[in-house]
């Protein structure tokens, strides 16, 4: 029998509020945002005293010892791009949907990663001393990025264009297609949150079902994959042409916020 997600979140939260060194420990990811199923992963936060860091990743490994064993560690080589310490682990007697990402916070630290808008309610398992805080975007701050963002995309779309071109004219088609999804793809994806889902505007393909409309979604797949160089040579068009449509209603969905803020 694999252990589910319920029980290995219970055994761990269960273990870590014994100990006087931890302070706190919540769920993230998709089930901050209401949306955890049988396929999601276990994202865990965890703040601990200072010092602790690596007392911390210790315990956890005995902790999943005792549950079957590790299959598969990746420890982020620090410092990670967040500031605190994260390793994910595949468990030997969990599905691997079931990955394991952890990360340890020393309680003091700067840790940033609390935005409702990019990462959702945090489920709180225990807290002890009242450490888990969700906060919000700084809005004309991020609007400001957002503007100059547009801005940039008015000029690199464009300029990056004919290195699509340029492969599919050479008839290499794996260059094509690798230019076509960074050069192509996603600006355009960008501009679309820009537009309906500001908040995440570069978080890529991710969630888009759950933030852009039904249509446009169906539009972007049909764009997204391609069958042939001459399919995708046809798409490219359609793409840079949807684009210039796009990149006025960009600006103007910024400016609009800028003023309502």
């Amino acid at each position: 029998m694999l252990l589910d997600r319920k029980t290995v979140i219970g055994r761990l939260a269960g273990a870590f509020e014994a100990q006087p060194w931890v302070l706190a420990l919540w769920e993230g990811g998709s089930a901050s945002f209401g949306r955890a199923d049988e396929y999601s992963d276990i994202d865990l936060q965890c703040f601990v005293a200072a010092g602790q860091v690596e007392a911390a990743f210790s315990f956890l490994e005995s902790l999943l010892e005792e549950l079957g064993g590790i299959a598969l560690r990746y420890r982020v080589p620090e410092p990670a791009w967040h500031g605190q310490s994260q390793c994910f682990y595949q468990l030997r007697q969990a599905s691997p949907f079931h990955m394991l990402d952890m990360v340890f916070i020393q309680a003091g630290a700067d840790f940033k990663l609390t935005e409702r808008e990019l990462h959702g309610e945090p489920q709180i398992l225990f807290d002890k001393a009242g450490l888990i805080k969700a906060t919000s975007l700084d809005m004309p701050s991020h609007l400001e990025t957002l503007r100059a963002r547009v801005e940039s995309l008015a000029v690199t779309f464009p300029l990056f264009q004919p290195l699509v071109q340029k492969e599919v004219l050479r008839g290499r088609a794996l260059d094509a297609l690798g230019f076509y999804q960074a050069f192509t793809i996603r600006p355009l994806v960008e501009v679309l949150r820009i537009i309906h889902d500001p908040e995440k505007y570069n978080f890529n393909l991710r969630y888009l079902e759950f933030y852009l409309p039904a249509d446009v979604v169906r539009r972007l797949e049909g764009l997204a994959f391609t069958a042939s160089l001459a399919e995708l040579a046809q798409k490219q068009e359609q793409a840079a042409a949807w684009f210039a449509e796009l990149l006025p209603l960009a600006r103007e969905s910024v400016s609009g916020r800028q003023t309502g803020v």
